[in-house]
């Protein structure tokens, strides 16, 4: 059997849930989850792999990595879910960016796409102009998503309690506006 592995790597972040489940990352490279159960398994894991969005490059869909190299992901029964650095989202993926208005140095977006959230605190936004956070999210064959932001000290933004929902394209959040041009201007 020829190994597809990520060269250069070693298996890491062992999971087994003791049923028909197993998870493991190679290195910091990629990460796969492969569920031999006749159901859906959820679970967050340790993937190894830096924050992101990941397509699943074994079937359909995204894997949101937090900051802490963890991920909250649902295994469809006898399926694998498998992520990589360095892939890019499929033809098909629709994506979301969302600019946030806020005076945080730092801004995480933590969201929810089919019932599944990022891992607390969420995945860091980048700065996109003064005042302005900003993240592109891939979400699959989902047109809607649900968010919350925060500082990553403690300070949340969970429009009081009801959670964001926004769509495909581009959203502006602090001055809510779905289908949005670039605050920025760029």
């Amino acid at each position: 059997m020829t190994s597809t592995a990520p060269k250069g790597t070693t298996i890491a972040n062992w999971t087994d849930n003791g049923n028909n489940l197993i998870a493991f990352s190679r290195g910091d490279k990629g990460w796969v989850a492969i569920n031999n159960e006749s159901g859906t398994v959820t679970q967050t894991f340790t993937t190894g792999l830096p924050a992101g969005a990941y397509p699943n490059v074994a079937c359909s869909g995204t894997v949101t990595v937090g900051s802490s190299g963890r991920a909250t992901v649902t295994v469809p029964g006898k399926s694998p879910v498998a992520i990589h650095t360095g892939s890019t989202p499929q033809p098909n993926d629709k994506q979301a960016t969302v600019y946030y208005r806020t005076g945080w140095t730092t801004a995480n977006i933590h969201y929810g796409i089919n019932g599944t959230w990022t891992t607390v605190p969420g995945v860091p936004m980048e700065t996109a102009c003064t005042g302005w956070k900003k993240k592109t999210i891939t979400l699959g064959s989902a047109t809607s998503f649900k968010t919350v932001f925060n500082n990553g000290s403690g300070t949340w933004d969970n429009n009081n309690g009801n959670d964001y929902t926004l769509g495909t394209g581009t959203s502006t959040v602090g001055i809510v506006t779905p289908n949005a041009t670039n605050p920025c201007g760029n």
